[in-house]
């Protein structure tokens, strides 16, 4: 049996907002690109993540693996980049593209409603999106 994921009924591009930014953030690995979505989930689902969970604006997080190395590229709404600089710092933006500039294989990874996940669930969604 497996667990429902928490996430919206339509993960499409049209279920965010059009105009939202979102902000990339490079990892070397899906290895640390999952211990950082465990973490922003953790804080995100938390008593200090209250502000990052309203349902309509509130932390999502898009990802790519890239096809020409074993990189991942997150990609943070406001409300993740607000969550992950109040939690962790600031982190490194390498861009910032409109929701329609995603590129076409981001598969939506985090949203507000995800529940809590630990480093191998975060790892487990990021391998859905690597086309392994």
């Amino acid at each position: 049996m497996t667990a429902p994921l928490g996430l919206p009924d339509d993960v499409t591009r049209a279920s965010a907002a059009p105009n939202e930014a979102y902000h990339r953030c490079g990892f070397p690995d899906r290895a640390q690109a999952a211990a950082f979505v465990a973490a922003l989930s953790r804080f995100v689902r938390g008593p200090r993540g209250t502000p990052y969970r309203d349902a309509a604006r509130g932390a999502v997080v898009w990802s790519r693996t890239r096809s020409d190395s074993d990189a991942v590229d997150l990609y943070l709404s406001d409300a993740a980049l607000r969550a992950t600089t109040e939690a962790f710092g600031a982190p490194s933006v390498l861009e910032v593209v409109d929701h329609s500039a995603l590129p076409a294989e981001c598969a939506l990874l985090f949203t507000s409603t995800s529940p809590a996940w630990g480093m191998e669930q975060a790892d487990e969604h990021l391998r859905g999106d690597s086309h392994e």
